[in-house]
């Protein structure tokens, strides 16, 4: 089941999974454990028995995710931002500005114009990125290359170039 609402000119879908993977339920304005909660301007939300895939096109994408999997695909340098806890967020494609406000959240990336981290206990693995700057604690970011020096503002964050 998908739910589409619209709200200050985004399509909202949000969708709860059970344990087993299987869609049980749909919610718009609750997020608890095993959901996911999309945002975008135009584009798909689709239910595989590994996760969620999001596709969005030329808007800002948020994603919730509580003890869930989504893969969203960026298709045109779209920024994304990531909330919510213990889940694993896959970004594939050339994503534009990322933010990542969630906790111990696993996010993985291609290339990015920048990542901003401001949640703490993330583990996040990106490609090429122009500037990063952590200002949340504990998290762990590895990347391929970067324009300029990481920007490290928050406590105990690890940054390590591949």
């Amino acid at each position: 089941m998908r739910t589409s609402i619209i709200r200050r000119g985004f399509a909202v879908a949000a969708l709860a999974v059970a344990a087993t993977a299987v869609l049980s339920a749909c919610s718009v304005d609750t997020v608890a454990a095993g959901t996911v909660q999309v945002r975008i301007g135009s584009g798909a939300v689709t239910v595989e028995s590994s996760g969620y895939t999001v596709t969005g096109t030329g808007k800002p994408i948020e994603v919730q995710v509580n003890r869930a999997k989504v893969t969203v695909s960026c298709s045109g340098g779209e920024d994304v931002t990531v909330v919510g806890a213990h889940g694993t967020v896959d970004l594939v494609g050339s994503c534009g500005d990322v933010s990542v406000t969630s906790a111990d959240q696993t996010i993985t990336t291609g290339s990015l114009q920048a990542l901003s981290v401001t949640g703490a206990g993330n583990t996040i693995t990106t490609g090429d990125v122009q500037s990063m700057k952590l200002v949340g604690a504990d998290n762990t970011v590895t990347y391929t290359s970067t324009a300029s020096a990481p920007e490290l503002l928050g406590a105990a964050n690890t940054v390590t170039e591949k």
